[in-house]
């Protein structure tokens, strides 16, 4: 039990992190799902073109979350997910992330700026979309990217919240934004099962696209992906969620985010409120934050 208790994360810790709501909608639509085959080689067998096209077209439907630009990134690959697409756009070299943002770039020795005037010309940088830090689009975004594109500077767009936001459109329209990546990790709580897809503006040769050639991928996840995208519509956890959220951000005096799982206080930044906002398990402990 011990072992398991290191491996599950601990309630107090996940206030501080970004846990998803765990649905029961979704549970149960899970819950009814036979994705195996009877084949005595391939037990998951599944396209995974029509995972990726089918969530195409869920992404593009959102309309809490306008995108425009997506379809001039051609070149689109499964990922194990948001974390495995950084690696393809690492390629070995330094790049640039502001603090607050996922802590896996720093743990990894990148590069942590305050202001975008800090990013050297002709380098690399990752900004999420909501902002990590606090689960709303950063202000200065149109200034990040302006500089970029004058700078030469490329950009990773890191869409982990999106499915559980209410955000301005994303204008994917310059030059400078050479990547773009989804997961639906903390839509549905399926973390475990690491599904996710990073757009390319260029086609170029790395691990995971020839993990993708070789459809190398997370077959059970896309399989099991694709019948929750048929079923649950991109809007569904912010907006079921969202009036939750305002109370208990209310009750705990912060400010709801426009990510849904997320309250920001002035003293303590953003606090994940998912275990106050999902429909069973203990009610949320006050004396935690």
């Amino acid at each position: 039990m011990q072992e398991l208790d290191q491996i599950f994360e601990h309630r107090k810790k996940s206030i501080y992190k970004a846990k998803a709501v765990v649905d029961l909608e979704v549970l149960w639509t899970i819950k009814n799902l036979n994705i195996v085959n009877i084949c005595s080689d391939l037990p998951i067998m599944f396209h995974p073109d029509l995972f990726k096209d089918t969530y195409h077209t869920w992404i593009l439907s959102n309309k809490l979350f306008p995108i425009v630009g997506l379809n001039n990134f051609r070149y689109r690959y499964i990922t194990n997910g948001i974390t495995e697409a950084f690696s393809d756009f690492y390629d070995g070299r330094i790049l640039y992330v502001f603090e607050n943002e996922y802590e896996y770039h720093k743990q990894l020795g990148q590069k942590t700026v305050k202001s975008i005037e800090e990013v050297p010309n002709y380098s690399r940088l990752v900004v999420s979309y909501p902002f990590s830090g606090t689960g709303n689009v950063r202000d200065d975004w149109n200034d990040i990217v302006d500089y970029c594109n004058k700078m030469h500077i490329e950009i990773f767009v890191d869409c982990c919240f999106f499915g559980i936001s209410k955000v301005d459109k994303l204008n994917l329209n310059h030059d400078c934004i050479t990547h773009v990546a989804f997961s639906l990790s903390k839509t549905f709580a399926t973390g475990g099962l690491r599904t996710g897809v990073l757009y390319k503006r260029h086609k170029t040769t790395t691990p995971v696209t020839i993990a993708n050639d070789h459809h190398y991928v997370q077959l059970a996840g896309c399989h099991l992906h694709y019948h929750l995208l048929n079923n649950i519509k991109p809007e569904f956890i912010y907006n079921k969620y969202r009036d939750r959220q305002k109370a208990l951000c209310k009750e705990l005096n912060m400010i709801p985010s426009d990510t849904v799982i997320f309250g920001n206080c002035k003293d303590k930044g953003r606090q994940c409120l998912s275990y106050g906002l999902q429909e069973f398990d203990k009610p949320y402990d006050l004396s935690m934050i």
